[in-house]
């Protein structure tokens, strides 16, 4: 019956790229088989993730072919219409992840399997990669991930056809594939990837962490390209595409063989609900990440039946989870230093029915994981970012640790939330929050200690998505501002006062979503002054601008932000050289007011 199934696959695979001009139709004609007999092994409770997303063609013939959908409709839209797209898309029945950035579907493999064994369910994880893609480096520290936490339930299936894009693989690299794989700890064994009883013999009652060195031809099925990695995106010719659909066409008894094929569906995973108190209070200086720290513990003490699980990337004390790792030992998940597996198998976790929280530098949360992020994003995952040590205020560390950059960064995430807390209650409010959504959620914050902050009516401050918050009213300008330059805003109008000067200050704690209605209020000022610990290029700045365009408001803008690399200093000196101390603050107020 599998013999069936493949040669339908094959044909659906010409046609499918054939149809659409474009395609990868030599990794897809490798992998089919592979497909086929993962599916064919699987029951309710296992999951599958397609690192090459490239063979998406095989992905969608597989699936359509055993039941997922109407494989017709694949057939028709490939790379033409969503959601049938060129990299396999979580639109479509069967795909559990969009995968297309090489590299990170063992991570997400790690993430789908430790949810599993945290949440004592049944049920195995198989990740389908490319041999090529084994150069990747993140691959190496989902290996060493996978076998720290020994994740018994994940069993990883390698296309080893041979061959990438420019050529042979082993003279690209030189790789030895069961070498990167034993010295990881895994267990890893050979099978023929066409041969369907070879690969049930290895897949059926297979135990990881586990690695499947399935040897297989490019181009498996068409003879005129099999072992040809020109044909890895190329599309084959016109007569040779009727000439292989001729051979590939299924006789009558083959198509009712496929017809009987029961449909199947995937399984569904719900973000938990949780409940809280109405939090901490604080009335003295305290640091945004031990607030963060604290709402965190004080949520996972609350809510002892909702999973929620915290990965560090060896910053336990730096990013305060310490109190979480006491409470929940099993659920505070050490990575080490490898960041791009920690921040995909966070997601995955967040994508798997738990609330997952990646808590780490700005630096290396957001810089150096856009990539993670961005698919985290694309998949939907309501995973929570915990980022300290931002902007400027990281000080003596330096430019390298400085990030100034993490609004630009995640405001090209369509589906990230972002706050920047301007104190202590507001981080402790913003946390309770963050936890409570589906959707993913960044809190930013600095690494020092702040004072804490009153709003207009002298109450501690509070957070609601999408509010702006009035500390100072003011007549002659307003400082709009966040996180950790607010407190220095307030300052810089206390003095401005004593000079008979009136200038407000409005917090914005969600700076990429920022309250128009209270931003054209401080623009009846006639003078707004943006002021961020934040490249001034691609702060607030700009959006502050369009709301005042966009309105014909009649008032003079001035961006206040950073204007270049940091150096070693404290970040009072920092903000002195860059010309954003609350002294520089002032000049430039009395200036604009002139």
């Amino acid at each position: 019956m599998l013999d069936i199934v493949a040669k339908k696959c094959r044909y659906d695979i010409v046609r499918m790229i054939s149809g659409a001009g474009s395609g990868h139709i030599g990794g897809a004609l490798s992998s089919i088989d592979i497909y086929i007999s993962i599916l064919d092994v699987m029951d309710e409770n296992d999951r599958l993730v397609v690192s090459h997303g490239h063979s998406a063609a095989a992905v969608y013939a597989a699936l359509g072919n055993m039941g997922y959908f109407d494989v017709e409709d694949a057939v028709k839209t490939f790379r033409r219409q969503a959601p049938y797209e060129g990299h396999p898309s979580i639109a479509v029945n069967g795909v559990e992840w969009c995968s297309g950035s090489l590299g990170q579907g063992l991570s997400v493999g790690c993430g789908f399997a430790l949810a599993k064994k945290l949440q004592k369910e049944p049920g195995r994880v198989f990740v389908v990669m490319g041999d090529g893609e084994q150069q990747k480096g993140q691959l190496q520290e989902a290996r060493e991930f996978a076998s720290n936490y020994n994740l018994d339930n994940l069993i990883a299936v390698i296309d080893v056809n041979g061959l990438q894009a420019c050529g042979e693989t082993d003279k690209t690299t030189g790789q030895s594939l069961r070498d990167k794989y034993t010295m990881s700890g895994w267990e890893v064994v050979t099978a023929d990837g066409h041969n369907f009883e070879d690969m049930k013999r290895v897949l059926k009652c297979a135990s990881g962490p586990l690695c499947i060195l399935a040897r297989t031809v490019m181009g498996k099925g068409i003879e005129e390209i099999e072992n040809d990695y020109r044909y890895h995106g190329t599309v084959i010719s016109e007569e040779l595409k009727n000439c292989a659909l001729k051979r590939l066409r299924l006789t009558t008894e083959e198509q009712k063989a496929i017809d009987g094929i029961k449909p199947r569906t995937q399984r569904v995973y719900e973000s938990p609900a949780i409940s809280y108190t109405s939090g901490r209070t604080y009335d003295s200086v305290s640091d945004i990440r031990s607030a963060m720290g604290n709402a965190l513990a004080d949520i996972a003490k609350e809510n002892p039946e909702v999973g929620i699980v915290a990965f560090d990337c060896d910053l336990e004390g730096s990013v305060k989870l310490t109190d979480f790792k006491k409470l929940r030992p099993d659920a505070f998940v050490e990575c080490g230093i490898a960041e791009h597996n920690a921040a995909t198998a966070a997601a995955a976790v967040a994508k798997s029915g738990m609330i997952a929280i990646h808590a780490d530098f700005s630096m290396f949360n957001i810089a150096e994981t856009y990539s993670q992020n961005r698919m985290a994003d694309i998949n939907k995952s309501p995973i929570k970012l915990f980022c300290t040590h931002a902007g400027l205020d990281v000080g003596e560390d330096g430019k390298t640790h400085q990030c100034i950059d993490y609004l630009s960064l995640l405001s090209n995430l369509y589906g990230f939330k972002v706050i920047v807390p301007a104190d202590a209650n507001q981080a402790d409010a913003a946390v309770r929050y963050a936890l409570s959504v589906p959707e993913s959620v960044a809190i930013i914050g600095g690494r020092s200690k702040m004072p804490v902050l009153k709003d207009e009516n002298g109450n501690p401050l509070s957070f609601e998505y999408g509010k702006a918050q009035w500390l100072k009213k003011g007549e002659e300008g307003i400082i709009i501002t966040y996180g950790n330059m607010t407190h220095r805003a307030l300052l810089a109008s206390d003095e401005l006062e004593k000079e008979g000067i009136s200038i407000g200050v409005l917090n914005l704690p969600t700076p990429l979503c920022p309250d128009e209605e209270m931003v054209l209020e401080a623009a009846k000022t006639g003078l707004v002054i943006t002021y961020e610990d934040h490249n001034v290029k691609t702060g607030i700045g700009g959006d502050i601008a369009k709301i005042i365009l966009k309105n014909k408001s009649d008032c003079r803008l001035v961006n206040l932000g950073v204007t270049g690399y940091g150096s070693s200093a404290s970040p009072d000196r920092l903000y002195e050289m860059q010309k954003i101390d609350t002294k520089s603050l002032i000049k430039e107020i009395k200036e604009s007011l002139v």
